[in-house]
């Protein structure tokens, strides 16, 4: 059988339809998002993707400034387990892949924000790891209105960004695996790393290419840590 999602943003919920199963009659089954519980602004389901391994739904909410995750499994047996995510504003478009953010593969969502020029990085779950189910690891500013967005599947192979790097950035380790393509209004796209090294505790998410002080400062970091046996 295929299970369908679809978001009706008047009624606040998204549906999921069960097609091509000719044995049983499947009634669609409603996930129902709670409105904001400071303003009482009411949720408005939008773009809605599923990742790679079938473990996770995402919906982006065009009035609330979260993004909605929900345990797929959980869907079917009648109780919906929903996490929200706060992205900072509302979300117009979503993107969804896997990338290896530093620590190994994981399923990766992009959500384009509809009120400001950002991107935000999202965990989504792994089997396997000791972490929060999802999670978000960061947003980057971009040069212009988001439009669209990609996020490669990089399990089966992968493609090294950015063709435009200098020689100088990719000496340094700015050539990664791990990104992001994000068409904007401008008639442009921009790549955004989703492993800068930059930080105490995990990868931060940045646009590639940044000026030669951050990368100098990423390249420490990283040699720090091999220093401490880190990964």
């Amino acid at each position: 059988s295929t299970q369908l999602f679809v978001t009706v943003p008047e009624e606040h919920l998204m549906r999921m339809l069960v097609a091509n199963d000719g044995t049983a009659h499947h009634p669609p089954v409603s996930v129902t998002f709670a409105p904001d519980p400071a303003t009482g602004t009411p949720a408005e389901p939008g773009d809605v993707v599923v990742d790679a391994g079938g473990d996770t739904v995402v919906v982006a909410d065009n009035a609330l400034p979260v993004v909605h995750t929900i345990d797929r499994a959980s869907i079917a047996a009648g109780a919906p387990a929903v996490v929200d995510l706060d992205v900072g504003g509302p979300v117009s478009r979503l993107a969804v892949g896997v990338v290896d953010i530093g620590d190994g593969l994981a399923p990766v969502v992009i959500a384009l924000r509809s009120d400001a020029n950002i991107a935000v990085a999202i965990r989504l779950f792994r089997p396997g790891f000791r972490e929060p189910r999802v999670a978000v690891l960061g947003s980057t500013e971009l040069p212009s209105y988001p439009l669209s967005a990609y996020v490669p599947d990089n399990r089966a192979s992968s493609t090294v960004c950015c063709r435009g790097l200098s020689s100088d950035a990719v000496d340094a380790g700015e050539a990664s695996a791990a990104w992001a393509a994000v068409g904007m209004a401008n008639g442009q796209v921009t790549y955004v790393k989703l492993d800068a090294a930059l930080g105490r505790t995990r990868p931060v998410v940045r646009l590639f290419d940044a000026d030669a002080d951050t990368i100098a400062l990423e390249t420490q970091f990283m040699e720090a840590r091999k220093e401490r046996g880190e990964k």
